[in-house]
């Protein structure tokens, strides 16, 4: 994220700050920008805030779209754009209509429950259907919302469902282990088994489990300065890993200190971060230069809201490198790991790093983050491997690591079920899926032909690309029973049919036919 978020006092001035930093969010997350330099559409501009006299408090009045182009008397209006407009009103319309109950839901419960999804690509023009379906049941590909409405899932829990939701081998497992019991303190009876099974899966030498994949990157950041000794870590501009403070960095003007991204973030957390451009030669020569300084390299190897991208070369230059400096390569595969290749990325590439990062389909559906990795780095965690009955201890020096729920018994079942299925079939799995997905992909680009839209894809991760924003397409989408998050990554998994892919196609299909004829789609020359 490049931008420097100015805040200025007025209305207008609050609502961009705002919008600033939702965009700054997106981008992270994996959205496309929430400015104004979209699809053609109507003004962003709030609508008129008419002040109380009796308090301070400003009250807006929700004029609709065509209110606030009535409110800009000295600026002419086309006809196109009124018509344009004009839709976007009615088609808000028919959303509400749609999905009333979790709209009322959304705001029922707004004022307590901080939730910053709800938000996410806020334009005052579409701020009335601005949230999130709420499911009132899920079950393999599709799940439905409170208002009864089915939908085909493409975002498969941003990536961890891989078997869809609730498969039957996997809530068998929780079953099994909620009526033995889920204590915490005592260890869990898995924990051993599910670590065993996951170095042979994800082919490292040591794992470590945590709560999530911010965790367990904060965990892998730790081990690579015990390890080296050095503070320094370089993160690239587009990855995404988590919202620890740690990596919550932006690069600064040329050879200044990185900044926050957001804030919250102190810049002494940021500032022995290092953001450079992904997949350039400048780079590695950074790197090169500065190797003997820095603790780690990390890496999303191929960034999800860039699947096309994947700088497999540039990926071996700095393994090359960093094996010479001593620096720990980290590969974040909490969204590759189990997904393009058992062991993700590194699997596919060839590639192996010092440590690498898991979460998501790992745990089933449960809560679940991993450090993986070459016994040097894990070591730190307890001390290295020991033994009863000689001489042996805990000789690695060791660093701060806890968490409560770490090895939970339920997690530990739900990922003791995913171990099987990939110990089983997993090449076979991943392989096919990916198939799949490509194959989707170039039906999708077909429908795409003649506009600035392309679909491209990375293993079972796809993603739609387009130089404007497509926010109006993907509302089109989600209203017509397929759903996207607002993060716009989309992927397949396991449950998808034959019928759900063709659905979506048809779904697709509409909605740009749709937009098309209303204006907010043209042809290229």
């Amino acid at each position: 994220v490049k931008s420097t978020i100015h805040v200025r006092g007025d209305l207008q001035g609050i609502i961009e700050s705002q919008l600033a930093l939702m965009h700054s969010q997106l981008q992270l997350l994996g959205g496309h920008s929430v400015a104004a330099d979209s699809l053609p559409m109507p003004s962003t501009t709030a609508p008129i805030a008419k002040q109380s006299d009796s308090t301070a408090n400003t009250v807006v009045e929700a004029k609709g779209v065509l209110g606030n182009w009535r409110a800009k008397a000295n600026r002419e209006v086309s006809a196109d754009e009124k018509a344009r407009a004009e839709y976007i009103n009615q088609f808000i319309g028919r959303f509400n209509e749609r999905t009333n109950k979790t709209k009322l839901h959304t705001q029922k419960y707004r004022s307590h429950l901080a939730d910053n999804r709800v938000s996410a690509g806020f334009r005052p023009n579409l701020k009335e259907m601005i949230y999130t379906i709420i499911f009132k049941s899920g079950k393999g590909s599709h799940f439905v919302d409170l208002d009864g409405n089915d939908y085909i899932d493409f975002s498969m829990g941003f990536g961890v469902n891989l078997f869809g939701h609730c498969p039957d081998f996997i809530e068998e497992r929780i079953r099994k282990q909620l009526d033995i019991g889920y204590c915490v303190g005592p260890q869990a009876e898995l924990a051993g088994i599910v670590a065993e099974k996951a170095c042979k899966v994800l082919q490292h030498e040591r794992i470590a489990f945590l709560n999530s994949g911010t965790e367990a990157v904060m965990t892998a950041i730790r081990l690579a300065r015990t390890v080296t000794a050095r503070n320094r870590v370089v993160i690239f501009e587009g990855s995404y890993h988590g919202h620890a403070d740690v990596v919550l960095a932006r690069a600064a003007t040329q050879g200044g200190v990185s900044l926050p991204v957001a804030p919250g973030v102190p810049t002494g957390i940021v500032g022995d971060v290092v953001v450079l451009p992904y997949g350039e030669a400048s780079s590695i020569e950074y790197i090169r230069k500065h190797g003997d300084s820095l603790a780690a390299v990390l890496v999303e190897p191929v960034q999800s809201r860039y699947p096309e991208h994947q700088p497999v070369e540039f990926l071996k230059e700095i393994r090359k490198i960093t094996e010479k400096t001593g620096t720990a390569f980290i590969f974040d595969e909490v969204i590759c790991g189990l997904r393009v290749a058992p062991a993700g990325a590194e699997q596919l590439f060839q590639i192996k790093p010092d440590i690498s990062v898991y979460g998501k389909i790992l745990g089933g559906g449960m809560p679940i983050g991993a450090v993986a990795g070459f016994a040097k780095y894990l070591d730190p965690i307890d001390g290295g491997n020991w033994r009863f009955g000689d001489d042996s201890y805990p000789g690695a020096e060791m660093t701060f690591f806890a968490g409560t729920f770490c090895k939970h018994p339920v997690t530990m079942a739900a990922a003791d079920a995913v171990l099987d299925r990939f110990l089983k079939d997993g090449d076979s799995l991943t392989s096919n899926l990916n198939q799949r997905t490509a194959k989707l992909c170039q039906r999708l680009n077909a429908e795409f032909q003649g506009y600035d839209l392309q679909a491209n894809n990375f293993g079972s991760l796809f993603r739609f690309k387009s130089p404007s924003n497509i926010d109006l397409l993907f509302a089109n989408i989600n209203y017509r029973g397929a759903y996207v998050w607002e993060g716009r990554n989309l992927f397949l998994s396991t449950a998808h049919t034959q019928k759900d892919e063709d659905d979506f196609i048809q779904i697709v299909k509409t909605s740009i036919d749709e937009l098309s004829h209303e204006g907010f789609l043209r042809k290229k020359a």
